[in-house]
């Protein structure tokens, strides 16, 4: 792969992010040591200053639109970070290792709330649900649940004798973080870029 230098200024970004002899870095030493440890990788020596990741390590490379980090993967259990928190630049360091890498298969996979929005249906009818069966044993109604297995109508008696107001509030907070949650992906879609590398 041909030698790509990035410098990054802000504070919750890798000061220095290479690659150079197909070797990925990643790094941020002080801005008084920046200069040296870049004439160091162009000197094919090798910093302190900066993690290294051989190219022949890595299986795959992903990014998420959402985060501000590109994630380098190694193995099950292993990977490495570059902390890029402007998107041009997180875009165009991803964009150079998909058109230089070799041996890769590129995917895009765009999530939406469609799971966030199912969930939130079933949160609602099970409240409607519940709430009716606790409104009605505070009139008096008595119910039985008959046969040996639990179901879902089990489930909503127990929550329902707590009453109306503690029923509304446990699926008031379930309803509200389900709404959060469909907004975040709304509002900061999770897409995702993967570059597998085959072996």
């Amino acid at each position: 792969m041909n030698s790509k230098i990035w410098q990054n200024s802000d504070k919750s970004s890798d000061k220095i992010i290479a690659v150079h002899n197909n070797i990925i870095y990643n790094g941020n030493p002080k801005p008084e040591e920046i200069d040296n440890v870049i004439l160091s990788l162009k000197s094919n020596e090798q910093s302190s200053k900066l993690f290294s990741m051989p190219i022949s390590y890595i299986k795959s490379i992903e990014m998420n639109e959402s985060n501000n980090f590109i994630e380098i993967i190694f193995g099950k259990d292993s990977n490495q970070h570059l902390k890029i928190s402007n998107p041009e630049i997180k875009n165009e360091i991803f964009n150079y290792f998909k058109d230089n890498l070799p041996n890769t298969v590129y995917k895009f996979k765009k999530e939406n709330s469609f799971k966030a929005i199912a969930g939130l249906v079933v949160a609602i009818i099970f409240y409607l649900w519940t709430v009716s069966v606790a409104s009605d044993i505070e009139k008096g109604f008595e119910f039985e649940i008959h046969g040996n297995k639990a179901g879902v109508a089990t489930i909503v008696l127990m929550i329902a004798q707590l009453g109306t107001i503690k029923v509304s509030l446990i699926f008031g907070s379930i309803i509200l973080v389900t709404c959060i949650a469909i907004f975040k992906k709304e509002s900061k879609p999770a897409n995702i870029h993967t570059i597998s590398i085959l072996r």
